[in-house]
């Protein structure tokens, strides 16, 4: 049952699952699969909940599963560290609230759009000008990607056992 409201930027699904089999190719599913992110509709997070039991209770059983995948768009290396630790305080009950007086993204983004760009504008179209920018940086990368290369989606999967 995933989530169809266009005000959303995630997918949410809810799966009762009966055999390990079918864990397994649920789990090679998630990791594999890149339709379930939309990047047009800024859609870059997916939570799908595995669950062995039928009971309506809104709670995780001992064997059920969440599985949080995001687009490395929105989530790299650095910030799965963040993400798990702000999961295990909120698991714990442990985040503190910041109240209404916090910065959010947002306003920054709002603040940056209204700033006034002429200068900066000028200065980058003066820098660039002539600069074929459809070519590929000359950069000492540790190995060399083609502008027209296909990137497969793929991606990996770390597991957690949280107490009860």
């Amino acid at each position: 049952m995933p989530n169809d409201d266009d005000d959303h930027y995630y997918s949410f699904q809810l799966t009762k699952i009966s055999s390990e089999d079918e864990l397994e190719q649920i789990l090679y599913d998630e990791e594999t699969n890149s339709n379930y992110f939309k990047l047009d509709q800024g859609i870059v997070l997916r939570c799908h909940l595995l669950r062995h039991h039928d009971d309506d209770d809104d709670l995780l059983h001992e064997n059920d599963f969440i599985i949080f995948n995001f687009h490395h768009i929105a989530c790299d290396g650095g910030s799965t560290e963040i993400f798990l630790n702000d999961l295990h305080l909120a698991y714990c009950n442990k985040l503190s609230d910041v109240g209404d007086n916090s910065l959010q993204y947002i306003d920054y983004s709002i603040h940056e759009r209204e700033m006034d760009m002429q200068d900066a504008r000028h200065y980058w179209k003066q820098l660039l000008d002539g600069y074929p920018i459809d070519k590929q940086l000359a950069l000492p990368y540790d190995h060399l990607s083609k502008l027209d290369q296909q990137r497969t989606g793929q991606g990996g999967y770390l597991t957690i056992e949280l107490d009860s």
